[in-house]
Order: C-alpha cells, then sequence, then structure tokens
C-alpha cells in the first residue's frame, strides 16, 4: 500500500481525482475515539503533520494519527498495525 504521503498527494494534484469525494479518519489522542473530516477541510500539510479546519479553529493532527481514508465509503488507505 502506497504511503499515506503519496495518497494525499495524488489526491490534491490528480486531475482525476475529487477531493471533496474523499473522507479521512484519525484517532483522536484524548477520546481515542475514530474523527472523520473531508479532505478539502485540509488547510496545510507540513513536517508530517496536518492541519484542519474545525469550524472556527484549526486543529492539528500528526500523521501517524491518521488511521484509515475512505472514497465513497470505500477503504482505499488503512494503516497496517
Amino acid at each position: 500500500m502506497m504511503p499515506i504521503k503519496a495518497l494525499f498527494d495524488k489526491i490534491k494534484w490528480d486531475p482525476h481525482e475529487e477531493a471533496s469525494s474523499y473522507h479521512v479518519y484519525y484517532e483522536d489522542r484524548m477520546s481515542h475515539a475514530l474523527v472523520c473530516f473531508s479532505f478539502s477541510d485540509i488547510i496545510d500539510r507540513e513536517d508530517g503533520f496536518l492541519k484542519i479546519k474545525s469550524g472556527k479553529e484549526a486543529v492539528i493532527v500528526p500523521l501517524h494519527r491518521i488511521k484509515k481514508v475512505e472514497k465513497h465509503g470505500r477503504i482505499v488507505w488503512e494503516r497496517q498495525l
């Protein structure tokens, strides 16, 4: 399976991909629950972190907390344990 950085680059730069059709799930550090957001909510990505729109604020998520990515409800990437 491709690295998460490579998948994010493909979604962002491939003209055949529609970013809004992707949903990303990460594990919240405090609640240990999976949190879902649309790929379109990503504001920035650098140094192993994502900055995500969350209401009026931004949330910083380390890439190692990303657990899976879905496209139209189908898993296209999942972290291997």
